[in-house]
């Protein structure tokens, strides 16, 4: 077990998001990091848009303070890091200005807002804020924070000469792997055109259409509906005659998404761009192989033999499906069991904490050097 600084424990640490709305990474690290923090003796308090309960959504241990970002301000309290958490809205745009007229500490994660897919995806009403306000205060972050190599390039490749501290999004390792297999294919997230699932629809057209798959093989997209994507979807499914094989779900939380995990045979994430991709290290945290395109950084799959990373065009998506249901329980189970390891050495919220830990306490180094 690696020590934890001493230091650190004096410091009190501000998280700044706009909402802990359910099914976004971003409220998954928030959490995650809080609790593990404060489950350590470490001051931690996050401050909202609001505290209405469509902001805070998933709330994390109940003992770490939850206020809102006006009520911070007002208060002028002080932190030793500000640690902002996404990027446009102009609520956190107003606290990190806040904390730089007071001279405080601004750590940024951008959460995959600076993904190319992301920062074309509606420009038209992002430019003017961009040049105005957003790249400003970016450029004035004593750190960023990404959640993978492929973040850290896309913050680099806008031109910001900051360390960034890479940092993933944990998980809490719970039970042991699942003997519960039915013969699901899963996906999990948000139901949104840069998930790539019109792609994984038409890759499982080709997967029911293939020789000796058996018939009762079910895709279930688990996940809540963005900008009415769904219909566009379910029109597709039944164009495509799928509608006994393909099930959408909704959103699901807590227990009944364990049991979606468990009983999955595979995790596909078919997505064009992905900053981290949580829902695989959910996935591999139950002990199930996962499938997910070359847009997401988690080639490590192929690396540590606990999935597949492939492209995502329907043929290449079908072929790496096929290979897992023709793989068998067993085979499964082994890739499953090595991508269990693999979360339980580097994924936990544990091993996450702890590099957050030495962001923290760095920047206190850089404002000293």
């Amino acid at each position: 077990m690696v020590a934890w600084p001493d230091g650190v424990k004096s410091m009190k640490i501000l998280h700044a998001i706009t909402s802990l709305r359910k099914s976004a990474g971003t409220t998954t690290f928030v959490n995650g990091i809080s609790d593990a923090l404060a489950g350590r003796g470490i001051n931690v308090v996050i401050a909202l848009t609001s505290t209405d309960g469509e902001f805070v959504g998933e709330r994390p241990d109940a003992a770490i303070p939850i206020t809102t970002i006006n009520d911070v301000i007002r208060s002028d309290e002080r932190f030793d890091v500000v640690h902002a958490h996404g990027l446009w809205e102009f609520p956190l745009l107003r606290l990190v200005r806040w904390a730089y007229a007071k001279k405080m500490p601004v750590l940024w994660s951008p959460h995959g807002a600076l993904a190319p897919w992301a920062m074309k995806h509606h420009w038209w009403k992002k430019a003017l804020v961009w040049h105005l306000v957003q790249k400003p205060l970016l450029r004035k972050a004593v750190l960023f924070h990404s959640t993978s190599r492929k973040e850290s390039g896309w913050i680099k490749s806008l031109g910001f000469k900051q360390r960034i501290v890479e940092a993933p999004l944990g998980t809490t390792i719970v039970g042991g792997c699942s003997n519960t297999e039915r013969n699901v294919v899963l996906f999990v997230g948000r139901i949104y055109p840069v998930k790539g699932l019109e792609r994984l629809i038409r890759a499982w057209k080709i997967v029911v259409s293939s020789e000796g798959v058996p018939t009762d093989w079910k895709l279930r997209i688990v996940g809540p509906d963005q900008a009415g994507h769904r219909a566009e979807l379910e029109r597709l499914a039944c164009e495509l005659e799928l509608n006994d094989s393909v099930v959408f779900t909704g959103p699901e939380f807590g227990e009944d998404l364990n049991r979606e995990y468990d009983e999955c045979a595979c995790l596909v994430l078919p997505s064009f761009t992905e900053n981290f991709g949580g829902v695989v290290v959910e996935a591999m945290s139950h002990g199930k192989p996962c499938v997910a395109s070359t847009f997401t950084p988690w080639q490590e799959l192929t690396e540590f033999g606990c999935g597949l990373w492939v492209d995502n065009q329907p043929e290449t998506l079908a072929k790496a499906i096929l290979e897992m249901i023709n793989a068998g329980v067993d085979e499964r189970k082994k890739m499953g069991a090595k991508g269990r390891s693999l979360v339980e050495e580097k994924y936990t919220w544990n091993a996450v904490a702890l590099a957050m830990v030495a962001a923290y306490e760095s920047i206190g180094e850089i404002r000293n050097a």
